[in-house]
């Protein structure tokens, strides 16, 4: 009885075309499986700040009741500091406090590297600063109680020093609007129906820096649509007439 097998040009055909499909296919699910990953770490950064707030809560009541802490000084970056250190930083498992200083953030996030590539969030005194043990940093700036506008802003890097350092990847807004109900993402339902004013953490698309802004920071204020859609598709809009969720 004679076997039939198959020729060597047959095998090396075949394996080549099966390379060529992994080729084409295994870069884009492994993009996809990092992108899950960014994602739960920005869920888990959104409950990070809740359950800081309400641990506050119990202490302090709600926003609403808090006014702001002077100890440093009667400048917004004095009280801001002064406000993180009362109202949130004994509710957080702390790895290090850079307060104003460097060392929480990498030094290749800047704001706007074509404007001013040494403006970074690292060295930037307008936020005070502070790694997580689970390796997360979190950036406050704004932390004023005593305003009927925003509240206080809250930047988020996911994974701390760990790549891809991108905004809207695992750089994120969060902000307190001015009801000071709570911490809600920026471009969220919630922070719109919280909010007298609107601007760059808005849902609106005449202002919010999600939809219009020119910068790389503009999109660190996606957050929203990150954590409803589970996708960074906005990464790939050009304006915000074509910047849809689907």
């Amino acid at each position: 009885m004679k076997l039939k097998a198959f020729t060597l040009a047959e095998v090396l055909i075949t394996l080549g075309v099966i390379g060529i499909v992994a080729a084409l296919t295994l870069p884009t699910l492994i993009q996809k499986q990092q992108d899950k990953v960014l994602i739960n770490q920005l869920k888990v950064a959104n409950n990070t700040l809740n359950n800081m707030l309400l641990l506050a809560y119990k202490d302090y009541e709600t926003i609403q009741f808090w006014s702001n802490d002077y100890i440093y000084g009667t400048s917004y970056m004095d009280y801001n500091q002064g406000n993180f250190e009362k109202y949130f930083l004994p509710y957080l498992k702390v790895a290090k406090y850079c307060k104003k200083k460097e060392g929480c953030f990498s030094k290749d996030i800047t704001f706007n590297k074509n404007y001013n590539p040494d403006d970074t969030i690292d060295n930037n005194q307008n936020y005070v600063k502070v790694l997580l043990t689970n390796g997360m940093a979190l950036a406050f700036s704004s932390l004023d109680f005593n305003t009927k506008y925003l509240r206080g802003e809250i930047l988020v890097d996911v994974n701390g020093f760990k790549g891809p350092n991108t905004w809207g990847k695992d750089l994120f807004y969060f902000a307190i609007p001015s009801s000071a109900k709570g911490i809600y993402p920026s471009f969220s339902d919630e922070f719109e129906k919280n909010s007298t004013v609107a601007g760059s953490f808005s849902t609106d698309k005449r202002y919010s820096d999600c939809l219009t802004g020119t910068t790389e920071a503009s999109k660190g204020y996606c957050t929203g649509w990150a954590l409803r859609q589970e996708n960074f598709n906005y990464l790939k809009c050009t304006n915000a007439n074509n910047c849809e969720e689907k």
